[in-house]
């Protein structure tokens, strides 16, 4: 059995924002609304603390944002100013929990290739991309192109996407990512981006999590409502999926892949479900598919949800395959949320129509449900 040292790392901030002082806001409503308002400058600052705690291989064992810290009564705060027109708060330092394997889970299949990581020397496997002890990745990828075939063990890979690049990428990465999901206008496409290479898609899938979560608090918190969390979480999946299209080339479609591989095998539910609807995005390869039918069944609903979604995206799927997931899919809906459920079937009764042929509705609600069924797995993400 695996087992895990931990530490407490304290990141300093000195970062001040405001929150308005209407009538009826007291102090720890304003701080609240101050820490939503100073994430984006927190962000980075903190991210940078994770990638050189994650080079050593420690992992944050607790959600990482400026506000579910708060919560959570870890950071540092002080008031600076205002009470007429405004509050003003200065967030001193933040506080987050790390762990770290004292056992390095390898199997004996592994050990018998022949192969070692160069940076700590622990044996690798042939198909694998990144070392299962350091989390560091491999240059040169697996050493024969089979391809993958089921889900890697969950371990620390998911770190490894940032340790192997530099602070300066990662930093500018991280405040591209913020205003690419948090910006009402899409902020231009950067050649950077597509510079740093197919890392890229895995800390923006990570980067998804984290913003996701931050917003599904601040729901929970009372300060939005469900469909502005909707509205939230549809836009920044959108501008991911997009970005993972921008970066996939025809020259490394396989590598993007491999990385979705690695996240699909993570902890987190939320990592994994995210990991997996981007498996199924258009132009993904077919030995993707292997995986996902793994994914089919995983411990979580979530993650279930989204593989029978991407493998009924697929043109490869038979059709008593495809009338299978979907009614999985319904089921999950169903029992998530009767109502978007409804709202799909009605939405196919009018396409059906529209189209000339109402007995068509069964197919028609495929392509009403799966949608639904991606934005329910968006709430259910940021609400892991």
């Amino acid at each position: 059995m695996k087992s895990y040292e931990y530490k407490q790392v304290r990141i300093p901030l000195d970062i001040s924002a405001k929150a308005s002082a209407s009538p009826g806001v007291s102090q720890e409503m304003a701080v609240r609304q101050a820490a939503i308002n100073a994430g984006p400058q927190a962000t980075p600052r903190i991210m940078t603390a994770l990638q050189a705690e994650g080079a050593a291989g420690w992992e944050p064992d607790q959600a990482t944002d400026l506000f579910s810290l708060l919560h959570a009564g870890q950071v540092r705060w002080r008031q600076s100013g205002g009470l007429i027109l405004s509050w003003k708060f200065t967030f001193e330092s933040v506080e987050i929990r790390f762990r770290r394997s004292v056992t390095s889970e390898i199997p004996t299949s592994r050990s018998q290739s022949g192969l070692s990581c160069a940076r700590c020397g622990s044996p690798r496997g042939d198909l694998d991309c990144f070392c299962a002890v350091c989390g560091s990745a491999f240059a040169d990828g697996p050493s024969h192109d089979s391809g993958p075939s089921t889900p890697p063990a969950a371990g620390r890979g998911s770190e490894a996407f940032r340790a192997q690049m530099s602070q300066a990428d990662l930093r500018w990465l991280a405040e591209y990512l913020d205003q690419l999901y948090g910006q009402a206008q899409r902020p231009p496409s950067d050649p950077r981006v597509a510079s740093i290479g197919p890392s890229v898609c895995g800390v923006a899938i990570l980067s998804l999590v984290e913003h996701l979560r931050h917003f599904g608090s601040v729901q929970a918190a009372g300060a939005i409502s469900e469909a502005d969390l909707l509205a939230v979480a549809w836009q920044a999946f959108d501008r991911c999926t997009d970005l993972i299209l921008e970066v996939k080339t025809p020259q490394n479609t396989t590598v993007v892949g491999r990385v979705l591989v690695v996240l699909t095998g993570q902890q987190d539910p939320g990592v994994r479900a995210l990991a997996v609807l981007a498996a199924g995005l258009h132009g993904m390869e077919p030995a993707l598919r292997a995986v996902l039918e793994a994914c089919a069944s995983d411990g979580c609903k979530t993650v279930r949800a989204a593989a029978c979604v991407s493998l009924g995206s697929m043109d490869s799927v038979p059709p008593e395959q495809g009338a299978a997931l979907a009614a999985r899919v319904y089921e999950y809906l169903e029992e998530e949320s009767p109502f978007v459920l409804e709202r799909a079937r009605n939405r196919a009764k009018i396409l059906s129509i529209q189209s000339g042929h109402p007995e068509a509705i069964d197919t028609f609600l495929w392509a009403a449900a799966f949608p639904e069924a991606v934005k329910q797995i968006l709430l259910e993400v940021a609400r892991l």
